[in-house]
């Protein structure tokens, strides 16, 4: 009778752990948005913001979410550097010539298809219930 109880009590809705995981990542975003400005006094608080929700159980699913975050942000980066790498001219009727330099799209590309890929396999074990082990290690003998 107590075990059940338990259980109940261990469950915690999963909204509010994917919310807190959506503001550490856009902690983290604005952070590396604004690195030249107030980003490196913002760093601090989105890695004590990681740690502290990576401390909790059933931290899979807000890793997951977090890596997700980061997928979404580097295709918003591969987005406007399409047109790279390099420096692209282009003319306008209106401005005339302009020229912009832009990043390579691929760099970022696959950042975000890693990040969603471990972020999928992290959401698949979170919800078959398997446990994830930050070393890799499976369970074994002690």
């Amino acid at each position: 009778m107590a075990e059940g109880a338990g259980m109940a009590g261990a469950q915690r809705p999963v909204w509010k752990s994917v919310a807190l995981w959506m503001l550490v990542a856009l902690l983290g975003l604005v952070s590396i948005a604004g690195l030249l400005s107030v980003g490196l006094f913002i760093w601090p608080f989105f890695v004590a913001g990681v740690v502290l929700m990576a401390i909790r159980p059933g931290w899979a699913r807000g890793v997951a979410t977090l890596l997700f975050a980061l997928a979404a942000s580097s295709l918003i980066v591969v987005w406007f550097n399409r047109r790279g790498p390099g420096r692209v001219c282009t003319v306008d009727p209106q401005y005339g010539l302009g020229c912009a330099d832009y990043l390579n799209p691929w760099l970022f590309a696959g950042v975000a298809a890693a990040a969603a890929a471990v972020a999928v396999v992290l959401f698949v074990r979170a919800a078959k219930g398997g446990s994830v082990s930050v070393s890799g290690a499976g369970p074994g003998p002690s």
